[in-house]
């Protein structure tokens, strides 16, 4: 009775898309390794301005309510930094580059520096392994937005 209640709930848990089992265990992004759409738009986005990125799924809760602050942030950032949501369930290349194992997952990118993504945390701090700077579960909008406002103050002190 009780392995069959751990199986209900593991289901259970599974089904709710709050998880991927893909795991990539690479310390640096590199941008060439992937060509899917959503890198291609960052890409593109980043030679503009920081990019909030998170990986999601219409049927995770938290997801969902994640995307309510991020739409509030693309609105107040708009000009100054882009928000991208990104399905995990349509772009399983990219949630697997990126080392999505667990949604709502999020990270601020601040640019590309030597063909790999600088990550910023929200301690002014950047890093070129995003391990070290996302945002795992329903994160305060706070937070994400003292990250993008490093990232905004980064690029404008390192740009000639």
């Amino acid at each position: 009775m009780y392995g069959f209640v751990l199986i209900v709930m593991l289901l259970a848990y599974m089904a709710a898309g709050c998880t991927t089992p893909e795991v990539n265990q690479q310390q640096e992004t590199i941008v060439q390794e992937s060509n899917t759409k959503d890198i291609e738009q960052l890409n593109t986005l980043l030679e503009e301005e920081p990019v909030l990125i998170k990986f999601g799924s219409p049927t995770c809760a938290p997801c969902r309510d994640q995307d309510i602050i991020l739409d509030i942030i693309a609105d107040d950032y708009e000009g100054a930094a882009s928000v991208i949501m990104v399905n995990i369930n349509e772009e399983r290349d990219a949630a697997s580059f990126f080392g999505v194992y667990s949604i709502p997952d999020m990270s601020v990118i601040a640019g590309i520096k030597d063909d790999r993504y600088l990550f910023m945390g929200p301690d002014g701090n950047v890093s070129f392994d995003r391990r070290s700077t996302r945002y795992v579960g329903l994160t305060d909008g706070d937070i994400l937005r003292q990250a993008l406002d490093n990232a905004i103050a980064y690029r404008q002190n390192n740009t000639s």
